[in-house]
């Protein structure tokens, strides 16, 4: 009895984890991508005024936010700033 309750328990637990896998595999970002984002960060380092090179800044930025392999830390607040 207590074997045909964890069959299914084990196959749902499966199922989840190779699920899961493929999603992070698909939210990972290449070595091209990082590559590219600091060539682009590099650039606008450069021409921050450049309207093409920011808005390749803004879409490095929007990938950024949807991996999930890379974090960038955000700065605090600085001091005596209201």
């Amino acid at each position: 009895m207590r074997l045909n309750r964890a069959v299914p328990i084990l196959l749902v637990g499966l199922i989840a984890a190779v699920l899961t896998q493929n999603t992070v595999a698909q939210e990972s970002s290449t070595p091209e991508e990082r590559t590219q984002w600091v060539q682009v960060t590099h650039k606008l380092e450069s021409a921050p005024l450049d309207d093409g090179v920011n808005q390749q800044g803004e879409a490095a930025l929007k990938r950024l936010s949807d991996v999930h392999d890379v974090h960038v830390p955000l700065c605090p607040k600085p001091q005596g700033y209201k």
